[in-house]
């Protein structure tokens, strides 16, 4: 199913890594396209891979900040990413995703993958977060696409899936 960037839904989007890895591509051409700023916080890729396929698909890497939450302290070297080394630090996340929300022009923040983080943190912590990022973009000038990999884990997503405008769960 394709997204659109340029509606401010925020969107659960239950589905398979590859299909996230998808979406998340066709996403971020989209926004490009129609000059919607993007943040990609990212549980699931180091910034060097993100940056990497972005450079292959002819997508200006430098316009896009990364928001790497795998602990490479290597991806530090780029002056649009953002290297968050610590998986619980659900404060950092939310700060870093605020101060991002109140840029007064419209915004495209991605996720991946909430399950990876909810390894780390507990279900209830993690759906506290996301509902005081969804409810701290007061002017609704930001889209939030969220991915959630793990269809197995129903009770995880009952805790989230209440503060989306909208939930798309992929057949598998």
């Amino acid at each position: 199913m394709k997204i659109d960037v340029s509606d401010k839904e925020d969107v659960l989007y239950i589905c398979s890594v590859s299909h996230m890895h998808k979406t998340i591509s066709e996403a971020i051409k989209d926004a490009v396209k129609k000059k919607i700023q993007v943040m990609y916080m990212s549980f699931t890729r180091p910034a060097g891979i993100i940056l990497s396929n972005l450079a292959k698909e002819n997508l200006p890497k430098d316009d896009i900040v990364i928001v790497d939450c795998s602990g490479n302290k290597e991806a530090r070297k780029h002056d649009n990413v953002i290297v968050i080394e610590e998986e619980e630090n659900l404060t950092k996340m939310s700060i870093t995703a605020f101060r991002f929300i109140h840029q007064p022009k419209e915004k495209l923040l991605i996720i991946d993958s909430l399950n990876v983080l909810i390894q780390y943190n507990r279900v209830e912590d993690v759906s506290k977060m996301i509902r005081n990022i969804i409810h701290k973009d007061d002017e609704k000038l930001t889209k939030m696409l969220v991915f959630y990999t793990d269809v197995s884990n129903k009770k995880a997503i009952s805790h989230i899936e209440p503060f989306f405008d909208n939930v798309i769960e992929e057949k598998l």
